[in-house]
């Protein structure tokens, strides 16, 4: 079963089209940019992480993610994702 089209907005649209295309932005969130253009067209999780480069449950994840947080969402590293904080005394 194929997941609905994304909702976005024009000005989200606008913005996420914007990032896609962006050469100083994180790979990050040209990537999920990417991923949520072609979710919000429709196109399946699986084909959107095949063309993205990503696994189909990442896909999901961002479409969660842009879905409860918006365009502010993009680059969020989820808790518990990554390297750990650094340990230490502070400088």
């Amino acid at each position: 079963m194929c997941a609905p089209p994304l909702a976005v907005s024009d000005e989200d649209r606008k913005e996420l089209e914007r990032l896609s295309r962006s050469v100083s932005e994180p790979v990050r969130v040209v990537r999920q940019a990417r991923a949520l253009l072609l979710a919000a067209a429709g196109t399946a999780n699986e084909e959107t992480a095949r063309r993205v480069g990503v696994a189909p449950n990442t896909v999901r994840a961002w479409r969660r993610g842009f879905a409860g947080g918006g365009i502010g969402w993009l680059g969020t590293v989820a808790a518990g994702v990554g390297p750990p904080p650094p340990q230490g005394p502070a400088q």
